[in-house]
């Protein structure tokens, strides 16, 4: 079954989405301010969730360390490539379905090396 939306239902669909990105975002950074802790998936099932490391990895860049980024989280590098994917295959009309096949594969080999961390045991 497909779902036929009108380009004004996606953008209130997107920006839906953008919006409950930032609110939750914004609740985390209360829930660890306030209430101590680290990643609220690994408080509660007691296993690294598929992001862990992430903000580690990104500090350590910032300080120009890539090999310590490489340590925390080694795909911290694919979440830039694939927001401009996403954005892509929002604003390209014309290749949408490319762009979201190349976020697609981004998704699958970030999940992939969070399967491979999780067997290995080489989660931080």
């Amino acid at each position: 079954m497909k779902i036929h939306l009108t380009p004004k239902q996606k953008n209130a669909l997107t920006y839906s989405v953008i919006v409950l990105a930032i609110i939750g975002t914004i609740a985390d950074m209360f829930r660890r301010i306030y209430f101590g802790g680290g990643c609220l998936l690994k408080d509660i099932f007691h296993t690294p969730c598929p992001s862990c490391g992430m903000s580690r990895a990104y500090l350590s860049l910032l300080m120009g360390d890539v090999e310590k980024a490489l340590f925390f989280h080694p795909m911290f590098w694919i979440f830039p490539i694939a927001v401009g994917f996403g954005a892509a295959a929002a604003f390209d009309k014309k290749r949408t379905r490319l762009w979201l096949a190349l976020l697609g594969l981004c998704i699958l080999a970030y999940f992939i090396c969070w399967i491979v961390r999780l067997a290995t045991g080489n989660t931080v």
